[in-house]
């Protein structure tokens, strides 16, 4: 047993050790240097970051060779973690003193050797500079089920349960093995072949990505810290990667900033720099098409399930509002777009999101004109959606309705002001005004709903039974009960008939209460008489153009 402590085995701390049984030497005649050929039966390394696990090493076999200070192992096979090894070494000193004055050369095959779930088939190999050069494929699997007791020794899945087949070709630095390294790091290329993880699948993605372990505290490892190199990606496979479909097309440029902790906490950072989308489904005339998307994702999970901490670090998650094993927690803390010729960002988390809209363009059979919004999606039993929502420069068509048919929209409950503002035209039918700024609130659900305030107008022009009047003054009233019409109540004049006449139109559309009054100077008797012969006759020729409209079809 080769160790640091001479303590007695009870007292003995956690220590780095190795023990090797049944060894053979046979000197090697005929060479001018001394050799050895050496033999282990088995041999087995304990570390103490994973006390009570040992590393093991089987039927190891090779040829050492001692010269000009230099310890050259040739011909090395064993038996290693399931797999084998074979290759070649050379260890030697170097300027300096200690462990690190010790520079190992050489390569080694490996195949099948696997650990904590993890197997590896491929090469490795030192440069001139004494890092370690990585070309291989690497696979995981995982059941998930470490945390489920009975073995103390078996290591936990380090992702939980999913699979993994990717290459690398990576260059890594290790400490002891490399001259001036005090950290364990790597970077390169992983090319991930395929991997899923619960839901979520990946095709084909080749990513550069560097990783560093810190230095922690005393003999304690430190977090693994994991970077990518920025990139682009459809979202083809970003719906791939979620195992869920997205209803849009296009790509996004991205990098990601990752962080393990040694209790299983991992935090993912994901930076959008470009891209461009066109959403799928959305209701014909709103702005569908994305660009300048830009911001940041971030989510968190528990990625080990393994030692005492893993109940410590369930509860953090829990507490930070992140999912247990198997789940990953989602907040964005913003992301932004062009779209419809304005601006657009969203942020939230599982629970609640924040969307806002300024000068965003909308030409709907509701509303076109411009949109500025400020809104929030809260969950629950039923989702809520709050807010504000600000309308210029723009034509809305007072038929409150629900969402088109087809189109996939969640049921909602709805609390929203709609604010409008200048330059805005009511329209119902032939009939239209100019609004003055005022607010509509709108409740109900999104398959139904209501609105309740009232608008002024000022000048527009109402059509009555054919005759169109021109608007004076008047306002809209929405009753916020669901069904019911819009009741307006106008002040209009004749203009077409030179009548000096106020007309007073009041009630919902299909349905005008008319009164009339002089302006001045005039019998009102006689006036109300003519208009009112007036409106009949244009009533009875619409129904007699009607009536041969359908004669003719017939």
């Amino acid at each position: 047993m080769v160790g640091r402590s001479g303590e007695a085995e009870s007292s003995r701390p956690a220590e780095r050790k190795v023990e090797l049984r049944d060894v053979q030497l046979e000197p090697v005649t005929g060479g001018s240097t001394v050799a050895w050929s050496v033999a282990v039966a088995n041999a087995s390394y304990c570390d103490t970051q994973r006390p009570g696990q040992a590393m093991e090493l089987a039927d190891a076999r090779g040829v050492v060779t001692l010269s000009s200070g230099a310890v050259t192992v040739d011909d090395v096979s064993a038996r290693l973690l399931g797999g084998m090894v074979r290759g070649r070494f050379t260890a030697g000193s170097s300027a300096g003193t200690g462990s690190a004055a010790v520079r190992v050369r050489g390569q080694a095959v490996l195949t099948g050797v696997s650990y904590d779930g993890w197997a590896f088939t491929g090469q490795l190999a030192t440069d001139a500079n004494g890092r370690i050069r990585v070309d291989g494929e690497v696979s995981f699997s995982g059941s998930g089920n470490a945390d489920a007791g009975g073995d103390d020794s078996a290591p936990a899945s380090a992702i939980g349960p999913g699979r993994l087949n990717a290459r690398l070709d990576a260059t890594a630095v290790i400490p002891g093995f490399t001259p001036n390294a005090t950290t364990l790091s790597a970077k390169g290329i992983v090319d991930i072949k395929a991997m899923e993880i619960g839901k979520s699948r990946v095709n084909g993605l080749k990513l550069e990505v560097s990783a560093e372990r810190t230095r922690g505290a005393g003999d304690r490892p430190g977090d693994i810290v994991i970077s990518t190199r920025a990139q682009k990606t459809t979202l083809a496979q970003i719906a791939r990667a979620l195992g869920r479909p997205i209803p849009a097309q296009g790509w996004v440029e991205w990098r990601a900033d990752a962080r393990i902790v040694p209790d299983g906490r991992a935090s993912v950072r994901i930076g959008l720099a470009d891209g461009a989308v066109r959403a799928e489904g959305w209701p014909e005339g709103l702005p569908h098409q994305f660009t300048g998307v830009s911001g940041v994702i971030e989510a968190s999970t528990v990625v080990r399930v393994s030692s005492d901490a893993t109940v410590a670090a369930r509860d953090t998650a829990l507490s930070d509002g992140r999912s247990s094993e198997g789940g990953v927690g989602l907040r964005v803390p913003g992301v932004r777009a062009q779209l419809g010729g304005g601006e657009i960002e969203i942020s939230g988390s599982a629970q609640s999101w924040r969307a806002t809209a300024s000068a965003v363009r909308v030409d709907h059979q509701l509303v076109s004109g411009l949109i500025d919004a400020d809104l929030a999606l809260r969950a629950g039993k039923r989702l809520l959606l709050r807010g504000r929502a600000a309308v210029r420069d723009a034509q809305m068509d007072l038929v409150v309705a629900g969402v088109q048919s087809g189109v996939p929209v969640p049921e909602a409950d709805l609390d929203i002001d709609v604010e409008v503002g200048e330059n805005v035209k009511v329209v119902r039918g032939e009939s239209w005004a100019w609004a003055l700024p005022g607010t509509v609130h709108v409740q109900g659900s999104t398959k139904r709903p209501t609105a309740s305030g009232d608008l002024n107008l000022s000048s527009g022009q109402i059509d009555v039974y054919g005759v169109p009047l021109e608007v004076v003054s008047g306002g809209v009233h929405f009753t916020g009960k669901p069904g019911d019409p819009p009741e307006f109540v106008l002040a209009a004049r004749d203009v077409a008939s030179g009548l000096p006449t106020i007309v007073s139109v009041d009630g919902v559309p299909g349905d005008m209460h008319i009164s009339v009054k002089p302006e001045e100077r005039f019998e009102k008797e006689v006036l109300e008489g003519d208009l009112l012969v007036k409106l009949l006759l244009a009533r009875l020729r619409l129904y007699m153009i009607s009536g041969l409209g359908r004669a003719l079809t017939n």
